[in-house]
């Protein structure tokens, strides 16, 4: 397991050096992989690395010079986040993944270390969010009680905790992160307000938390059911003491699994689960 782990840990690392994602699934309809950290997906810029410049160089035979940049990205992940990403193949599976994600028929789930102990297991984060209008740092989101906010939506998080535990040496939280909506940058802004900040998570820290080699975020788990085909999807975890040096985890809440669980039975009003709503500025 350490020698597969250390693996992986150098391939992710040198992604930027033309490393080559891991393949989940692959059929007529879609290519999902996994996406290495810190690399952006597309780029007008012809030499900057990108997932694009990767799977053309793995895929040329599904290079469509009718879209842009090559393939069809149906969604998409934050820069620093790794994980799974679907690409659809043609037209008519565009049109499928698109529908379900639009009508939220797609169960997603994401691995986060985050900074501090999370007071509650379970936390159900009813907190809008919008575009934060800030010219010299553009680019961030905020909630809708700051006064730079600007047109804020609904947003919705489920935080499950696994383990606590120490980042080199510091109290963190192994959690799982369930977001009900899609929002940009949803679940860093979310775990920010509740005062428990994504490891390494640069923006958010206020340029504080420069540490880490990455920033801790990973696109676990990603399901659907269409007409065309299923989807279901599960990557490697990288948030373990034998892939993250720096993580020590000192006591075990639940197991993944048993977060999925209680994330698939989620009641929004249930009394057994603490609900974060907006605090507003008076």
């Amino acid at each position: 397991m350490a020698t597969q782990c250390l693996t992986r840990m150098l391939s992710a690392k040198l992604y930027k050096d033309g490393n080559l994602p891991e393949v989940l699934h692959k059929s007529t309809n879609f290519l999902c992989i996994s996406k290495g950290y810190d690399i952006k997906i597309n780029y007008d810029d012809p030499t900057e690395l990108t997932v694009e410049h990767q799977l053309r160089k793995m895929f040329p035979e599904l290079v469509d010079p009718s879209v842009a940049h090559s393939f069809r990205y149906v969604h998409r992940l934050d820069f620093a986040t790794s994980g799974i990403l679907c690409l659809a193949l043609n037209r008519n599976a565009a049109k499928h993944l698109s529908h379900q994600f639009k009508n939220k028929q797609v169960l997603k789930y994401y691995l986060a270390l985050v900074r501090g102990h999370v007071e509650d297991d379970i936390v159900f984060i009813d907190v809008p969010t919008g575009d934060l209008e800030d010219k010299e740092w553009p680019g961030r989101r905020c909630v809708s009680s700051h006064p730079a906010c600007k047109d804020p939506k609904i947003t919705h998080t489920l935080v499950i905790a696994l383990e606590k535990g120490l980042f080199d040496g510091s109290p963190a939280t192994k959690v799982v992160l369930k977001p009900i909506t899609g929002k940009q940058h949803q679940l860093r802004v979310h775990c920010d307000y509740i005062g428990n900040t994504i490891v390494g998570d640069y923006t958010y820290s206020l340029r504080q938390d420069t540490s880490p080699d990455r920033m801790m975020l990973h696109s676990y788990r990603l399901s659907t059911s269409m007409p065309i085909e299923d989807l279901d999807l599960i990557s490697q975890d990288p948030f373990t003491p034998d892939c993250i040096k720096e993580w020590s985890p000192r006591e075990i809440i639940r197991t993944y699994e048993e977060a999925e669980r209680l994330g698939n039975m989620f009641d929004p009003h249930s009394s057994d689960v603490k609900k974060v709503e907006i605090k507003e500025v008076t």
